[in-house]
């Protein structure tokens, strides 16, 4: 199942390109250091658009909007 956060706002105004946070349940650290994000913003986010576990998440990525995609491992359908 894809979900796109849309409640919570990055502490950042405009991201150039969609960067990706998570990749196979791993947190990508050197782009969250790019976007000056913490850990705990990350995994708050991924918590509010239904992720229980890091290793549930296929792919999380931050958009141009700064809105935050979640790709879940195991789509249900």
């Amino acid at each position: 199942m894809k979900k796109e956060l849309t409640g919570t706002k990055p502490p950042f105004e405009v991201i150039p390109l969609t960067t990706a946070l998570v990749s196979d349940g791993k947190i990508i650290e050197q782009n969250l250091e790019k976007l000056n994000i913490s850990k705990e913003w990350l995994v708050e986010s991924l918590k509010a658009s239904g992720v229980k576990s890091l290793s549930d998440v296929f792919y999380a990525g931050m958009q141009k909007d700064g809105t935050v995609y979640v790709d879940f491992r195991e789509d249900k359908v």
